[in-house]
């Protein structure tokens, strides 16, 4: 191999906030009727989420309830986190890097009863709400609740779903 850069996880910009696109947040709301919770954001953030009620720091501490939709920061230790408190609540859609060797990754998908590896990278918002640069890493929809088959419907076109 010669010494060109390559892209490569291990080579990320550092930034863990990436803010979820609206087509993505449309299908979580179809899929799940509305989004009561969103543990892992900001009022920017949910200017696009339309969560009920949204925690911006230490969300994985606080209580959960109702309908909850989870773009964890993107750090392995706080995804990790994240990952944890989340599989306990009997409702989630949890948005996160498709790292299924992961800790985190082996949790969400023992727990989904879907999950949508998404085509292509999500081109993920920054602070101000525009489009930032393509991940290097896909990324990966997890789904568990009562709406297995709405998750489907909703989220067939964005990627490959599948169910337990």
């Amino acid at each position: 191999m010669g010494s060109e850069a390559r892209a490569h996880v291990a080579n990320n910009s550092g930034n863990f906030e990436w803010y979820t696109p609206p087509h993505i947040i449309a299908a979580v709301h179809a899929a799940m009727g509305g989004i009561d919770l969103d543990p892992a954001s900001c009022a920017a953030a949910n200017q696009i989420v339309g969560a009920g009620l949204y925690y911006d720091s230490e969300g994985e501490t606080l209580p959960w309830f109702g309908r909850v939709f989870c773009n964890p920061p993107y750090n392995s230790k706080v995804v990790r986190k994240f990952a944890a408190r989340a599989v306990r609540h009997p409702e989630v859609t949890f948005l996160c890097n498709n790292a299924t060797e992961t800790v985190a990754g082996q949790m969400l998908l023992e727990r989904a009863g879907a999950v949508c590896f998404l085509d292509g990278r999500v081109r993920f918002l920054d602070a101000s709400l525009q489009p930032a640069k393509t991940p290097l890493q896909g990324q990966m929809v997890c789904y568990w609740g009562p709406s297995v088959e709405m998750f489907k419907l909703a989220f067939d076109n964005l990627g490959s779903v599948l169910k337990r």
